[in-house]
């Protein structure tokens, strides 16, 4: 509509483009299939994790009173030190499990810990509060004759089922859960597992800016 026409063409070339009608048109439908098509599909793949653990902590930070809020940025790992050392050590262990297997990759980011291959991501790690949880992207219907425990997930686009790691139980089941993942993507196992390069230690949030795994809020 001649609406449209006088807001879109805000710019320099605007000016010269509404002048003549026939090219008025087709610079709007070009635009208009460039930005709904192309960009949303790259976007879906590359950004569409950060934004979901973003939201994540969006929602934690509304549940928890901003009076009980950190005045600290904490990282993944830095939020390992702070949770007791059991939780440590169960970390440790299910790492350990998943550097037996080759040509899974495994990445460190400030929110969490990732394990993908060939771009699709089959687990992670995250501390929420004092907890220490490992997320696995599996079909649950394959689950079903299997007597472990977990937790499904839903609206979850990257991760299908949870286990909250707070009892030797529900670490068993995580272990479990490891092979299975593994087995269902045809992971081999390495001849020689990677070493895990983490220290059991508790550190204060003093501590972790020091070391650089928690920046302090403006």
């Amino acid at each position: 509509s001649v609406e449209e026409v006088k807001e879109e063409p805000i710019s320099v070339e605007s000016t010269e483009e509404v002048k003549e009608e026939p090219v008025k048109e087709e610079p709007v439908e070009e635009v208009k299939e460039d930005v709904e098509e192309a960009p949303l599909k790259e976007e879906s793949v590359d950004e569409e994790e950060p934004r979901e653990e973003d939201d994540v902590e969006a929602q934690e930070h509304q549940l928890t009173p901003t009076i009980n809020r950190s005045p600290y940025d904490v990282s993944f790992v830095g939020r390992l030190h702070l949770i007791d050392v059991e939780s440590q050590q169960r970390y440790v262990e299910l790492k350990q499990e998943l550097a037996k297997y080759s040509l899974l990759s495994d990445r460190i980011s400030w929110k969490q810990e990732r394990f993908s291959f060939h771009k699709v991501n089959l687990a992670k790690f995250v501390v929420r509060g004092k907890s220490l949880m490992i997320y696995f992207n599996i079909d649950v219907a394959k689950l079903e004759n299997l007597n472990l425990r977990y937790e499904v997930l839903e609206g979850d686009k990257n991760y299908t089922i949870r286990v909250k790691l707070t009892n030797r139980l529900k670490q068993k089941s995580a272990l479990e859960l490891v092979k299975y993942v593994m087995y269902v993507n045809e992971l081999k196992l390495r001849r020689t597992p990677l070493e895990v390069e983490y220290e059991v230690a508790n550190y204060d949030e003093e501590k972790l800016v020091e070391l650089g795994l928690a920046k302090k809020r403006i």
